[in-house]
């Protein structure tokens, strides 16, 4: 086990700690939440495949935007899943570190937060390159560029 340095102390008193459980409560909405935003998600991607498909027939154009579409939405939703998972674990962490005063569970909910904003930070580019697309295909469709 690696040794630590006290470069700062930190310590939690009661509001910070009320705020802690505050936060695990509210993460547990925000993943029902996102459960419920993956289901929405995948009946879009039912709705392009099998209903908008074949009316898209013929353009070759907006058939490989909505099959890029459809794709990036279940890359999302891995990417969103794991977020959740992340969220989750840190929320259970830092609950209980406070209510144990482990520094060691603690540091643990820090790694999962440091986890849950590298794939936010994956997903919020990936956002932004689909978003990018999806105007380029839409200038292009309706001939602006």
């Amino acid at each position: 086990m690696e040794q630590s340095k006290n470069l700062f102390g930190v310590a939690v008193n009661s509001s910070g700690k009320e705020f802690i459980r505050r936060f695990a409560k509210l993460v547990k909405w925000i993943i029902v939440f996102g459960i419920l935003i993956s289901f929405v998600e995948l009946g879009a991607i039912f709705i392009r495949l099998f209903y908008l498909r074949p009316l898209l027939k013929g353009n070759s154009l907006m058939e490989f935007a909505n099959l890029a579409e459809s794709s990036w939405i279940v890359g999302y939703l891995i990417l969103l899943g794991l977020q959740l998972f992340f969220l989750g674990k840190m929320g259970n962490a830092l609950s209980t570190a406070i209510n144990s005063d482990d520094e060691e569970t603690f540091n643990q909910g820090l790694g999962h937060l440091y986890h849950y904003s590298v794939v936010a930070t994956i997903s919020s580019i990936g956002g932004f390159i689909m978003l990018a697309f999806d105007l380029i295909v839409l200038f292009r469709y309706y001939r602006v560029i």
